[in-house]
């Protein structure tokens, strides 16, 4: 191959490989979402019973900008804002959850694995994000 298409594949590559760490990412966050978010001696609290319900909604859109980007190679880099954003509303989400049981509570709630869980979910989706955007398709 010439040099100009090696570029074009490994850039194509880059753009796949990224979109699929998108979309493997939304999974991590939905599945946090569905784990406990708050622990207590008298029990646990999944994030479905709170701002879980917006990480799992925002993953939702994030999945269709990843997808829309696959079958669309050179407009992958325009999907990048679509996995960014949500993952940034997915951090935020439940990062304030996080805050409240840390400086808000009695010390009796903790947080749980799946408040970790989401908010890793959501940082992979914005890393992924950012690697499309600056190594995908030109």
């Amino acid at each position: 191959m010439t040099n100009y298409a090696t570029s074009i594949w490994n850039n194509r590559n880059n753009t796949t490989t990224g979109l699929l760490a998108a979309l493997a990412a939304i999974a991590l966050a939905a599945i946090g979402s569905c784990l406990p978010w708050a622990k207590a001696p008298f029990g646990s609290v999944s994030g479905l019973s709170g701002n879980g319900l917006i990480v799992i909604g925002v993953g939702a859109v994030a999945i269709g900008f990843a997808v829309w980007g696959l079958k669309k190679q050179a407009l992958a880099r325009v999907a990048t804002l679509g996995l960014i954003i949500p993952g940034l509303i997915q951090l935020v989400a439940a990062f304030l959850d996080y805050h409240d049981m840390k400086n808000g509570g009695s010390g009796i709630v903790k947080p749980g694995m799946g408040l970790y869980v989401a908010m890793a979910g959501g940082l992979a989706l914005i890393g992924s994000g950012i690697y499309v955007a600056l190594r995908g398709e030109r």
